[in-house]
């Protein structure tokens, strides 16, 4: 499933352009499927891509358990979420959490 088809980034907002400085603030609250949807936004790189041309991205997640019962997928989700959020933040990504 590719959850952001939707979504494109402007050629013309790139780094040197002068055209940066915009914000981007998403809150994340889906029941389970941020897991997912966290994975997707770093594999796919469009986050990173806007944050890189000078934006800020802020993202406002509530957590929940994962819907996954196998203990041995459940814990590879959770990896897969931590090394979302680390990549994420690493290319300058804010996270905040709803409780």
């Amino acid at each position: 499933m590719d959850v952001f088809s939707g979504f494109f980034i402007d050629p013309n907002l790139s780094p040197g352009t002068g055209r940066g400085g915009g914000s981007l603030l998403v809150k994340m609250d889906i029941e389970g499927a941020e897991y997912s949807v966290l994975k997707e936004l770093e594999t796919s790189g469009l986050i990173c891509s806007y944050v890189q041309m000078g934006n800020n991205a802020t993202l406002v997640v509530e957590y929940h358990k994962p819907m996954i019962q196998d203990p041995k997928e459940k814990e590879k989700a959770m990896e897969g979420l931590k090394e979302a959020r680390q990549n994420l933040k690493l290319c300058g990504v804010r996270f905040h959490l709803m409780l």
